[in-house]
């Protein structure tokens, strides 16, 4: 095999790992955690209790992300761009997509404790009650969803639930700069082939 074959296929092995690199998704939540308390709602600490994909609430089977938006900004979180504005107040690097909310109607059995979407899969799940708003983040989308006393009464009186959505979302694809560190060891092998043709 002679120099320029090498070279060739060094070159071509660099822009391969550097093309896979700028395709590569970041993932920078951690599964498991979420919840806490906020205002009038209160969710598990673990996230695991209260929003589930088990009716039996098992461990493991929560939100990867649970995140409760207390009075923002506007204050009903009722469309697409509302959540993607809460989500990047908070610090998630989530792009909401395929957002399907029922407005300020209550979705057809929210007053049940479960719901299992027909013909769809969503990863995110959002519900809104007086000015606070819950949302999930599942990491596989998923078509069921539980509740168990999800949100408490304020004075006495329940909080009436409304703009419940459902909602897919994407993970922003990772900038070009971070991908250096992978492909400078190629480029470096390149630069050694080059001294070798130079001492040649």
């Amino acid at each position: 095999m002679n120099n320029l074959t090498k070279i060739l296929s060094s070159a071509v092995l660099a822009m391969t790992v550097a093309f896979s690199a700028i395709n590569a998704s970041a993932a920078t939540y951690t599964t498991g955690t979420g919840g806490g308390h906020g205002g009038d709602i209160y969710v598990q600490a673990d996230g695991y209790k209260y929003l589930n994909t088990s009716s039996s609430y098992t461990s493991g089977t929560g939100p990867d992300e649970t995140y409760i938006i207390i009075e923002p900004t506007p204050n009903a979180v009722n469309n697409a761009q509302h959540l993607q504005d809460a989500l990047a107040a908070i610090g998630s690097t989530f792009i909401v997509t395929d957002f399907t909310s029922s407005g300020g109607n209550t979705y057809p059995g929210l007053n049940s404790t479960s719901f299992v979407a027909q013909g769809f899969l969503f990863n995110g799940f959002m519900v809104k009650a007086s000015t606070n708003t819950l949302v999930g983040i599942f990491d596989i989308p998923i078509s069921t969803i539980f509740w168990n006393t999800l949100w408490q009464t304020k004075n006495g009186v329940a909080q009436d639930m409304s703009h419940i959505a459902f909602f897919n979302t994407t993970i922003p694809q990772i900038p070009i700069p971070a991908t250096l560190w992978l492909f400078a060891p190629a480029l470096l092998g390149l630069m050694g082939f080059r001294r070798r043709n130079n001492k040649a």
